[in-house]
């Protein structure tokens, strides 16, 4: 009987191992799918707080209004700019800077009789004072007022922060250390971690109290022996954040 021998031909090696080698991922397909988990769905949490912080404020503000009337326009006005710089020169001489005197504000309205017929002239002009020194903030107030007399009032006086910035930066840091711990606080009782936070809003307001002693300024008597006293109270900077963190599982 004749010898014979099977001769494998260089593409059929390579048909072979192709075969072999799609066979061995296919196992490892499946295996893979046997042994793997279905991810968990990603939960969040939302939180929302307020931080208050309270500072001194080192700013005042005064808007006076000088007002007077005469038979013509021109007269109002020359008797108003006559008056005004009276006031004006109250702040100057008390070394109040230039730049913290700004007009706000200058009109002249004709006035009326009963009729409808023009008696005369009004004029108006406010004047906003930015004053540092609370200590001679009073006085300056006080001898503007005897200045000019009663045609002459104090619209009203604010005060504020020259730079709230690091009050309100330190307000910030404050609302976002107690939204996290209220999200710690929530999740831990769920058997949940907080991951990171995901979405922040936040809004932010500034409060000052009505000083004591200048409401209703324009009807105090300043021709008393001591000034109003100025109390400034204290500036609340609130800031209110919701935020919303991922839960870690």
């Amino acid at each position: 009987m004749p010898n014979t021998r099977f001769l494998r031909s260089p593409v059929t090696a390579i048909v072979l191992a192709v075969l072999a080698f799609a066979t061995a991922l296919s196992a490892l397909g499946y295996a893979l799918s046997r042994s793997s988990t279905p991810l968990r769905s990603v939960g969040t949490i939302s939180v929302t707080t307020d931080a208050q912080l309270s500072g001194a404020p080192d700013t005042l503000t005064a808007n006076f209004a000088v007002t007077d009337t005469a038979s013509t326009a021109a007269s109002a006005l020359d008797q108003n700019n006559s008056q005004m710089a009276q006031l004006q020169g109250v702040f100057i001489s008390a070394r109040v800077p230039k730049s913290a005197l700004r007009t706000s504000d200058l009109s002249v309205s004709p006035t009326y009789n009963n009729y409808g017929t023009v008696t005369g002239y009004r004029t108006e002009d406010d004047l906003t004072v930015t004053l540092h020194d609370f200590a001679k903030a009073a006085k300056a107030i006080d001898a503007a007022e005897n200045a000019v007399g009663n045609d002459v009032q104090i619209n009203g006086i604010s005060f504020s922060l020259s730079n709230n910035s690091k009050l309100l930066a330190r307000a910030r840091v404050l609302a976002m250390q107690q939204a996290y711990a209220e999200a710690k606080s929530f999740a831990a009782g769920a058997g949940e971690k907080v991951g990171a936070a995901i979405s922040i809003s936040n809004q932010q307001q500034v409060t000052t109290p009505l000083p004591f002693g200048y409401a209703n300024a324009d009807k105090l008597a300043f021709a008393a022996a001591e000034p109003v006293p100025i109390r400034a109270g204290t500036l609340k900077i609130s800031v209110h954040v919701n935020v919303t963190y991922r839960l870690l599982g």
